[in-house]
């Protein structure tokens, strides 16, 4: 992870959440999660809970989970649309945490003036299996039909690739789709490769 972000990951030691108290007072505490109620409760002076999608597990998820959110200071989301559709979901609760946007880190460079005339197409999201993939199929299908119609185009499919297999099957059934097209699929691309195909 440190060397997909660039990091210096040399004062970062994974625990567990049992473990947590042997640490003493923690300032702040981050859960990154999927759904809209957090799976754990804040465990430090300041508490963030990071919702990046709002799943919700129906009863279950209210039942056992609501409460905790009032633990947590600040709500962050990825957008406004994700926003809307939390508060949607948790103002039955009167909850009054509030939901901020949290733009994605992404450094554009400046766009260059001189830029080819062919139409390029960027991608950015995880090549991965099952539940909400990021449909990268309907993607290359869309170029084809573009490039079809003569449009002179080219697309860059960017993601991160686990290696478990089911993952592994799904990148491989993409490439096959993507075969003939001008289209290149970047698996765990270095920051180096991103910054060129944002520039």
């Amino acid at each position: 992870l440190a060397r997909e972000l660039s990091l210096d990951a040399a004062r970062i030691a994974a625990t567990t959440l049992s473990d947590l108290p042997r640490l003493g007072p923690i300032d702040l505490f981050v859960h990154l999660g999927n759904s809209a109620f957090p799976r754990v409760s804040g465990q430090g002076r300041r508490n963030i809970y990071i919702c990046q999608c709002p799943f919700s597990d129906g009863g279950v998820d209210l039942a056992v989970h609501w409460e905790k959110l009032r633990t947590y200071q600040t709500i962050y989301v990825y957008s406004e649309f994700v926003r809307n559709v939390l508060r949607g979901m948790i103002s039955a609760f009167r909850f009054d945490v509030p939901i901020e946007i949290l733009e994605p880190p992404v450094p554009i460079g400046e766009i260059a003036s001189n830029r080819p005339e062919r139409l390029t197409i960027l991608n950015v999201g995880r090549f991965f299996a099952g539940g909400h993939n990021k449909r990268h199929d309907v993607l290359i299908e869309a170029l084809r039909l573009l490039v079809a119609t003569g449009v002179d185009a080219e697309m860059h499919l960017v993601g991160t690739l686990h290696p478990h297999p089911e993952h592994l099957s799904h990148y491989k059934q993409l490439c096959s789709k993507a075969e003939g097209l001008p289209i290149v699929l970047h698996a765990n691309a270095s920051p180096g490769v991103i910054d060129r195909l944002y520039g």
